[in-house]
This record gives structure tokens, C-alpha cells and sequence, in this order.
């Protein structure tokens, strides 16, 4: 499953950056000088709305699958929030068909409201997944250091991948209303396509990161705890040399065992089929 969602982001993005470089090259140097064919939407142009939502809509329900695996309470949200990714994607291939029927940018301004819908369902949906993300990990903190060292690492990433797209597709969402005539929209939204798709690699690539401050992480709290056994039977001799500094744990084993079991599920899922 996992090399699919590669693959198929692989693919989406080569034909995103060739319809990109086909625009430039167009405008820029078959036309170069030439006023008269900058009103006129080249088909390269017109396919980008329709391939953008594809690459979000694709690493949007990448990250609506982890939450899917991770917590069952909220597989509701994560409905709802791949049925906005799919409303946006149909919208934008709308948008697509009317840019087709429309051949100027200036006949086009009456239909960017299809754009505009896009992308906000677009923010909607990104909102929605991470924040059901972030939520699961913060309720799931038990008190056991290593367990809560994990998660908040964990949040970190989520946070820091999810704030820069949503930043970026909010920034679109704003010039489309505000600006529908001056396509500053298109060129953010082109860079939001690869925030998006940036940020699914970079959640894969953190699984051998994480997993290496895992051992570490654990090879420290093993010391720790040997030190803490030494020092209690030293102590029970009549030896005292020094007192662990260990933290205790105020935490049941059952809410231990699930936050366990909730960090083994989200670390896995990127590799589950």
C-alpha cells in the first residue's frame, strides 16, 4: 500500500512539474514578445487545477488512512474528511472542463468560484485530519517517559508537516477570493502541491529517524533504570552511593498498554499493506 501511494505520488508529480514547465516555456519563450497570446490559457494551464487536487487529494488520504489505523473513534471524521478531498477533486475536474470551454483568463473569472470551492474544502479537509491526528496524540500520553518521549517527537513531526500546508493552501484560498484576476492563487497552489507531497516523504523518511532515537532513547532509560537497581540493593546493604533521578509512573497498566499499542500502530502504518 505504502509503495503504491509512492508510486502514484511519483507519477502525479512528474506529469504536475511537466504541465508547469509546458506553461513557462509557452508563455515565456514560444511567445516570447508576444502580448497578444498572454490572455489565452494554454491547455498545460488549464489541466494544473485538475492534477493539483489529485496530488493533494492522494497525500490527504494518506495521512486520513494513518488516523483511520491508529483510532477507531474517529473514523466518522476521517469520512468526512476524504468525502471533502473527493468534493475537491471533483470540483476542481469541473473547473478543468470549464477552463477547456472557456478560452481566455478573462471569460474563466466567472467559473473560478469552482477553484475557489476547491481549495477551501481542500483547507477543510487538512484541518480536520490533522488536528483528529494531533488530539490522538496528546490523549495519549501515559506518564512512561519513553512512551511519552516517542509521542511528543511524533507530534512534533505532525504538527510541523500539517502547519505549513495548511499556511500554504489558506494563502491560496485568500488570493482566489480576494485576487480571482491576477492567478497569484495558481502559482501558491502550485507550491502547495509540493509542500503536500514533500511532506508525505518526509513522514515516511522519519520512520528510520525515530526508530534509531527510539534505541537511543531506550539504551539511556536501560541505564537508568540498572543504576536505579544497583543504588536500591547498595542501599539495602548499608552502601548508599546516589539516588536515581528517575521519575516515577502515576499511570494505570491498561492506559500504559494502549498508549503503547497507539505509538506501535502509528509508527507501523506507513508500512502496513
Amino acid at each position: 500500500m505504502v509503495k503504491a501511494f509512492v508510486l502514484s505520488i511519483f507519477v502525479i508529480e512528474m506529469v504536475h512539474i511537466t504541465l508547469c514547465m509546458h506553461s513557462c516555456y509557452w508563455y515565456l519563450v514560444t511567445n516570447y514578445f508576444n502580448p497578444s497570446a498572454l490572455p489565452t490559457g494554454v491547455w498545460s494551464i488549464k489541466m494544473l487545477p485538475l492534477v493539483t487536487n489529485l496530488s493533494i487529494g492522494l497525500s490527504q488520504s494518506f495521512f486520513a488512512r494513518r488516523v483511520y489505523l491508529v483510532d477507531s473513534r474517529f473514523r466518522a471524521f476521517v469520512a468526512c474528511s476524504l468525502l471533502l478531498t473527493l468534493a475537491s477533486i471533483v470540483l476542481s475536474a469541473v473547473g478543468t472542463a470549464e477552463a477547456f470551454n472557456r478560452p481566455t483568463f478573462e471569460e474563466f473569472q466567472s467559473a473560478t468560484w469552482l477553484i475557489t470551492s476547491a481549495c477551501a474544502l481542500a483547507v477543510v479537509a487538512d484541518c480536520l485530519t490533522s488536528g483528529i491526528l494531533i488530539l490522538i496524540l496528546r490523549t495519549s500520553r501515559t506518564g512512561i517517559e519513553r512512551t511519552d518521549y516517542m509521542l511528543d517527537r511524533l507530534l512534533q513531526y505532525t504538527i510541523n508537516t500539517g502547519l505549513l500546508t495548511s499556511i500554504f493552501n489558506i494563502l491560496a484560498l485568500v488570493f482566489a477570493l480576494i485576487e480571482p484576476d491576477n492567478m497569484i492563487y495558481i502559482s501558491l497552489s502550485i507550491l502547495t502541491t509540493k509542500i503536500y507531497a514533500n511532506s508525505l516523504l518526509a513522514v515516511l523518511n522519519t520512520r528510520r529517524s525515530l526508530g534509531r532515537e527510539d534505541d537511543t532513547k531506550g539504551t539511556q532509560l536501560s541505564l537508568i533504570r540498572l543504576n536505579a537497581a544497583r543504588n536500591t540493593t547498595r542501599r539495602a546493604t548499608g552502601e548508599v552511593l546516589w539516588i536515581s533521578p528517575q521519575s516515577t509512573s502515576a499511570s494505570t497498566p491498561s492506559n500504559a498498554v494502549e498508549a503503547e499499542l497507539k505509538l506501535a500502530s502509528y509508527q507501523t502504518t506507513t508500512e502496513s499493506a
